[in-house]
């Protein structure tokens, strides 16, 4: 089979001889350089991979022990800022008064806490809420619980659900049928579903109520939401049931009128003696898909248009609604033949939602007010403030001043935009809402005395007193704090502090609230456990990075006899094998692709020193890891440590100050193994780092542009010429067989020729 000119057609072997299996022979003698240039870009891939898979390793030891976290990151000093914190009363217990956030040396303090640091801050005395206004005034209302029969609301009051119900009966029973008996009624339902308030009305909580032009109005106390739901859900998948029509004895006419939003729907059937259920059953869809609309002819699909499902049950004919949201009424009849009309079914479905006889649209509505509630629907009679007399400006929005900077709302902001832009100005105050109790809180943004509220801008003045805040009389505010220092004393000494966050030579606490008797003791001892541990799974991590290194330099390559080596299989080697031959056969060709590798050797040989070398860790003293326990395996070509824990413990117990320097120092031991790192994989997107240069690093622009990429690239361009050559060969193969194909015929043809004619003779 040909082997290169792909599915060009031929015809062959005419003459007997078996020109593909021939061809075939000569052109893998003509393809062994192919063959090699394959295997040798195959190897290139998997010695790219088993550099990265090094790569990998040791840019995850870098990350961890040398990366951004310089609490974990050996080259500084926080990573040896290990210790013990504790903070004790006078009678030996745990003390919350204070938090130790950390330390930088031992220490031990004696701390009386007199007075905590405050923030000022007014909290406004008025919660905002909302207001829920019917869209349908009381006397339609009251119609249209007459017209349904009952009306059906879940009220949800800060959480607490009750299903009120609103029947004709109560309001027929009402002893006059005007707004404000509807507006008792409705109270009182509220009154015997949520109970009293700490003994007092509802009125604290949600207050019904009447506007002028006769609608409902529902206030939401301070602090609390009430929101109104469905009482149960819209009526979808109602249905309505024609007894007999599907009876095959029944002959006459059908009709259904379906009466919505002021138009007439007739639907017209006619059933003959015979007709299954089934039949019938097709007749009506039919009909339903070419409805009358107010008596008028038409091609009305009201099957699509109203949602409407039919089935059978038996002789029973179903017609279901199946979602339009709308009340409509439904009304059949059936005409035998020689008898008079017969009236079936006569029947309203209400589906159209309780809230919208209400007149409101959603499917819930709510008093709740939340940091995205715009401004004016929050808050009062905000919109005054835009009016004439108000404190708008020429273009509409309203501006005032927070010391020497100038804030700007509009009319369509909501409550997190004026938050935004007052806390965006940094003017000294911060405006905050707390959506729970619904009121504003303003406060300082310096804590301390010296962090006051000052708000001297007559709008700015008028637009907190809106939000309930009183800038001008700050104590008049329902919650009012004013800013003070922390006052304590440290082994004796009295001192102040504007803030409760403390830094004092090294040691960072917090002061929580203020103590009693004698005080607390803050104490900060080295924790040699911690440093311990961390020293140990460093080594423990290094050792793999090593391991991995070494596994590749020292493996060898695979025999597959006695003096040939597993190589990479060729497209037309793997023809014939099994997935898991394949498989074996590759894990086994891949063995030794680094093997004595010189970049790795190099690195190898640059950690070894660094581990052998001592630091000079100031006062003339110098250390090393070998002094303090660590040392390398009894193999010296390998770089793997060993440790004597016994020994490392006594040395941090002893010298742990030196075992830090000798990592943080300016030529310590992080250092010269950043030296390394740099030097094999480089920095950040750089194309330095010898690893990186050959082989590249994925999420970089080196993963495509390093040397073994390079190869590969040339190679691949080689490979393609030498495709269109044997291309060219093997095409050159079949026009000569062809041609000699076509002597051997001719000369065939000739001599059958002759022999024919000699026979004659």
């Amino acid at each position: 089979m040909a082997i290169y000119t792909g599915n060009v057609n031929r015809v062959t072997g005419l003459s007997g001889i078996d020109t593909e299996s021939m061809i075939d022979k000569l052109m893998k003698a003509e393809s062994n350089k192919y063959d090699r240039m394959e295997k040798e870009e195959q190897k290139l891939t998997w010695k790219q991979e088993a550099y990265r898979e090094i790569i990998d390793a040791m840019k995850e030891f870098q990350d961890k022990w040398f990366g951004s976290n310089r609490e974990n990151n050996l080259g500084y000093n926080a990573a040896w800022n290990n210790y013990k914190t504790s903070v004790i009363d006078s009678s030996g217990k745990e003390s919350s008064a204070i938090t130790i956030k950390g330390t930088t040396s031992e220490n031990s303090y004696k701390i009386k806490v007199s007075q905590v640091a405050q923030t000022e801050s007014l909290t406004g005395n008025a919660a905002v809420s909302s207001e829920l206004v019917t869209g349908a005034t009381t006397d339609e209302i009251m119609q249209a619980v007459k017209d349904t029969g009952e009306l059906n609301f879940k009220f949800d009051l800060d959480g607490n659900t009750k299903e009120i119900k609103i029947t004709k009966e109560e309001i027929e029973g009402l002893e006059r049928q005007d707004a404000n008996a509807f507006k008792d009624l409705l109270n009182k339902k509220l009154k015997d579903a949520f109970g009293t308030v700490d003994g007092g009305g509802l009125e604290n909580k949600v207050k019904v109520d009447l506007t002028e032009d006769g609608k409902i109005k529902f206030d939401g106390g301070a602090g609390h939401s009430l929101t109104i739901k469905e009482g149960k859900d819209i009526e979808k998948n109602t249905s309505t049931t024609h007894t007999g029509i599907l009876d095959k004895e029944k002959v006459g006419s059908y009709e259904l009128k379906i009466a919505v939003d002021g138009k007439t729907y007739t639907v017209s059937a006619t059933f003959e003696k015979g007709d299954t259920a089934d039949q019938r059953l097709q007749k009506i869809g039919e009909a339903f898909k070419k409805a009358k609309v107010d008596g008028q002819e038409g091609t009305v699909d009201i099957s699509k248009e109203l949602s409407l499902e039919f089935s059978a049950e038996g002789n029973n004919l179903v017609i279901k609604n199946g979602g339009y949201n709308k009340d409509y009424k439904v009304s059949g009849s059936f005409t035998p033949q020689g008898e008079g009309k017969q009236d079936f079914i006569e029947a309203s479905v209400n589906n159209k939602s309780n809230l919208k006889k209400l007149g409101f649209d959603a499917g819930s509505v709510s008093t709740s007010i939340t940091s995205r509630t715009r401004l004016t629907q929050a808050i009062k009679d905000f919109d005054k403030l835009f009016e004439e007399g108000g404190i708008a400006n020429k273009d509409g929005a309203l501006e005032f001043k927070l010391g020497d900077k100038t804030v700007t709302i509009n009319k369509n902001d909501t409550i997190d935009d004026l938050i935004n832009k007052v806390n965006n100005a940094n003017a000294g105050v911060k405006l905050g809402f707390n959506e729970v109790i619904g009121r504003f809180t303003l406060e300082s943004t310096s804590m301390g005395a010296n962090g006051q509220i000052s708000v001297t801008d007559e709008n700015a003045q008028k637009l907190f007193s809106k939000l309930g805040i009183d800038v001008k009389t700050k104590e008049n505010n329902a919650n009012y704090t004013k800013g003070q220092d922390a006052k304590f004393s440290v082994d004796g000494i009295e001192t102040t502090r504007p803030s409760n966050d403390i830094n004092m030579n090294g040691l960072r606490f917090t002061i929580n609230s203020t103590t009693e008797g004698d005080g607390l003791t803050l104490e900060a001892k080295t924790d040699t456990e911690t440093t311990f541990n961390k020293i140990k799974e460093f080594i423990d991590d290094y050792n793999k990075v090593i391991t991995k290194i070494e596994s590749k330099i020292g493996e060898k390559r695979e025999k597959t006899g006695k003096y040939g080596y597993y190589e990479p299989l060729t497209e037309s080697d793997k023809e014939g094998m099994k997935e898991d031959e394949i498989k074996k056969w590759e894990d086994q060709a891949k063995k030794g692709i680094l093997a004595n590798d010189e970049i790795l050797n190099g690195i190898l040989s640059e950690f070894r020193s660094i581990i052998y070398k001592g630091v000079d860790v100031g006062g003339g003293k110098t250390i090393s890891l070998y002094e303090i326990g660590i040392t390398t395996t009894s193999d010296y070509n390998s770089g793997k440590l060993e440790l004597d824990e016994s020994k490392l413990k006594k040395a941090l117990d002893e010298r742990g100050d030196d075992i830090a320097k000798m990592f943080t120092a300016k030529d310590g031991i992080a250092s010269k193994m950043e030296d390394v790192f740099k030097g094999s994989i480089g920095v950040k997107d750089r194309k330095d780092g010898s690893l990186r240069r050959k082989a590249g690093i994925k999420n970089t622009a080196s993963f495509e542009s390093n040397d073994i990429s390079k190869e590969k690239r040339e190679l691949m361009k080689r490979m393609q010429a030498e495709r269109e050559r044997l291309y060219k060969k093997e095409m050159n193969y079949f026009d000569m067989f062809a041609r000699m194909e076509a002597a051997m015929n001719q000369q065939n043809s000739q001599m059958s020729m002759l022999l024919s004619s000699l026979g004659q003779q």
